[in-house]
């Protein structure tokens, strides 16, 4: 039976894969309205001010002077870099493919950290590798080649690179760090960044404010960036980084799902298929042996 705490966390991890899974439903939408890096940049600005807040209300310190050159750093390559190629992106991908392709990342920082951190690979983790790159390959061969398709999904692949090198960086720079202290600085600084880009890319900040655009940015800035992330720190408090990165696979589910009921995007077969592939590889490289922690737990997520 559970205890009041273990449900707590159960139904904050649900919420939050709603959430997340959810959100790319609402990006697609919100890109009719805000150009790509313009609606990036209000996101994490105003979702990183909240973080900041929230961190502060916590008396949780501002961080070291040392550190904010490697957090501004992070904030490219995690938020700047990663969500300014996904916004763009989503221009020509769908929202539940986008889900799938994105989080691929989990799949890219094992590949990652057994060369630069010394997490060797065993068998199931490079099954899961296996696994988890046919089921990108399936949905890479879907649609027209020479449509502006096949460059929004290789945005999205760089995407999770970005996402995957910074969850590296993390781990080498700020591995006795307070998580939430480095999420919540390095969310800040990466949509400072991406607003700082917008005149060359987009020409300035332009967008159109109704009651969708304001619900839009509302829902990515508050609920998918402050709360859920808030939650995902409670989470990783309560379970540890190895036990509650197992569920990520539920995010591009959700993300699936969303899209097709919300958006009435197609659910083929090869998407499907990709699907199940990729969620297969996300769980057996993030699965850990009973009794054992990875570094990935101990350094943070």
């Amino acid at each position: 039976m559970l205890n009041d705490m273990t449900f707590k966390t159960a139904i904050s991890l649900f919420f939050i894969c709603v959430i997340w899974g959810l959100t790319f439903s609402v990006m697609k939408v919100g890109i009719d309205y805000i150009p790509p890096l313009t609606f990036s940049a209000i996101r994490f600005i105003i979702g990183g001010v909240l973080l900041v807040g929230f961190t502060l209300v916590l008396h949780i310190p501002v961080p070291a002077k040392e550190d904010w050159w490697a957090l501004v750093v992070l904030g490219l390559l995690q938020t700047a870099l990663t969500f300014g190629l996904v916004f763009s992106a989503m221009q020509f991908v769908p929202a539940g493919m986008t889900a799938i392709l994105l989080y691929s990342y989990p799949i890219i920082v094992n590949l990652l950290a057994h060369f630069l951190l010394a997490e060797k690979l065993n068998f199931k983790k490079i099954f899961g590798l296996f696994t988890g790159f046919t089921g990108l390959i399936i949905i890479f061969s879907t649609g027209d080649l020479h449509s502006g398709s096949i460059y929004g999904k290789v945005m999205i692949i760089l995407a999770a690179v970005s996402w995957a090198a910074a969850t590296i960086f993390f781990k080498l720079r700020f591995p006795t760090r307070n998580r939430l202290q480095v999420t919540a600085w390095q969310m800040l600084f990466g949509g400072v960044l991406t607003l700082l880009i917008i005149p060359f890319v987009e020409g300035g900040i332009s967008l159109t404010l109704n009651l969708t655009a304001l619900a839009v940015l509302l829902f990515t800035a508050v609920f998918a960036s402050a709360l859920a992330f808030a939650l995902w720190f409670f989470v990783l408090d309560q379970w540890g980084a190895s036990r509650a990165s197992v569920f990520l696979f539920l995010v591009p589910v959700c993300g699936v799902l969303f899209a097709t009921w919300l958006l009435g995007e197609d659910l083929t077969l090869k998407l499907v298929l990709g699907l199940i592939a990729v969620v297969a590889g996300i769980w057996l490289v993030n699965a850990q042996q009973p009794g054992k922690e990875s570094s990935e737990a101990k350094k943070g997520f």
